[in-house]
């Protein structure tokens, strides 16, 4: 895997019409395997589900899964990359993309 140091744009909320169409707009996100891939799902998940108070709200479990995943991969990568631990990734990727998904709203 790829990582960048620069911050991968908020992605704009994709609001599917079925389960298809949204695994396939996963896919396409991470069909790069890369850090970037991985931070824009990311984002792309927060900013659809984060709630006005800051927490993420319910969402569908398959979007609940690919976010797991994801963050897992990319706290993994970063850690790695930047000699830190996965949680204190974990928790930075958190803030950070909590606060960027409340602005870009």
């Amino acid at each position: 895997m790829h990582c960048s140091t620069r911050s991968p744009p908020c992605p704009r909320q994709y609001r599917a019409r079925d389960k298809k169409s949204l695994q396939e707009h996963y896919d396409a996100l991470l069909s790069g395997n890369t850090c970037d891939a991985l931070a824009r799902t990311v984002k792309s998940i927060y900013a659809k589900h984060l709630t006005d108070s800051g927490t993420l709200g319910r969402m569908p479990s398959m979007e609940e899964q690919i976010l797991r995943r994801s963050e897992q991969a990319l706290c993994e990568e970063l850690a790695l990359a930047l000699g830190l631990s996965e949680e204190s990734v974990r928790a930075r990727i958190e803030k950070t993309f909590a606060a960027s998904a409340r602005v870009s709203a």
